[in-house]
């Protein structure tokens, strides 16, 4: 449940509570989120763009 989710907020550091939000939001497994770097970031205007270099569909075109 959510608020099992929740209970951790004043426990965990900002940076995991960011990552469990990030989850949350869009789906993602620990091991994707834990994956994401700066660099495949794009944080230009209001919406972030996530495009890492490789996937694993990639080899589907």
């Amino acid at each position: 449940p959510l608020a099992h989710i929740n209970a951790v907020e004043d426990i965990v550091t900002r940076p995991i509570w960011g990552m469990i939000q990030l989850q949350l939001a869009t789906g993602m497994h620990p091991g994707e989120v834990m994956a994401i770097r700066g660099c495949d970031l794009n944080m230009q205007g209001s919406v972030w763009e996530y495009a890492p270099e490789s996937h694993k569909t990639e080899h589907h075109g």
